[in-house]
């Protein structure tokens, strides 16, 4: 039996994966059941989200649309008066993304 580790890259994703015989394909392991503490993490982390934004909601935005000009203005002059220059993204016909 030959047992060999290989490691895939697919769309910026990563799967290691090992193979028994070269005829199996590979799937991605199956992640454990959360506990009832992870469960009720997760709850709490959601409730607490949902109140947040809730919260956004019922006060309005926090900035006023006077100070978020400003803040704009400011950054922009602030990147112009150090010559920034925006990392260009690669083209939509770019080949070597699979």
């Amino acid at each position: 039996m030959v047992v060999i580790a290989t490691v895939m890259m697919m769309r910026r994703h990563t799967l290691l994966c090992l193979i028994v015989r070269p005829q199996q394909l590979c799937a991605p392991p199956t992640p454990p059941s959360p506990s009832l503490p992870a469960m009720m993490i997760m709850m709490t982390t959601i409730m607490m989200l949902q109140e947040r934004q809730h919260n956004y909601l019922k006060d309005g935005p926090y900035v006023t649309a006077e100070e978020a000009i400003a803040i704009y203005t400011t950054t922009v002059h602030w990147l112009e008066s150090r010559k920034f220059v925006p990392i260009p993204f690669p083209p939509l016909n770019y080949k070597h993304d699979t």
